[in-house]
């Protein structure tokens, strides 16, 4: 039997002083859900800094290059396929 993978989606809310703590997750599950909420925030803010020090170091190499992109798609064929996005002229 084929095993079915679901997706969920976690809504995190902070507009109130009182849930940026671990606390009230606590609060709102069980402790082992609560738990396991706990380590999934923890472990993307851990990668948020990871993450910005990587596309820091790649911004300063290609300025350092002085990086050109070589662009495949003509300002014509943008007004063709983007035609909802430029005007007519």
């Amino acid at each position: 039997m084929r095993k079915q993978l679901v997706e969920k989606t976690m809504v995190l809310v902070q507009d109130n002083l009182n849930i940026h703590s671990k606390a009230s997750l606590y609060e709102a599950f069980p402790p082992a859900q609560a738990r396991r909420l706990v380590e999934r925030v923890a472990e993307s803010e851990l990668g948020c800094p990871m993450l910005l020090a990587e596309i820091t170091a790649w911004e300063h190499d290609r300025n350092a290059h002085h990086a050109k992109s070589n662009w495949h798609f003509t300002t014509k064929d943008a007004r063709i396929k983007l035609k909802h996005l430029y005007p007519s002229i």
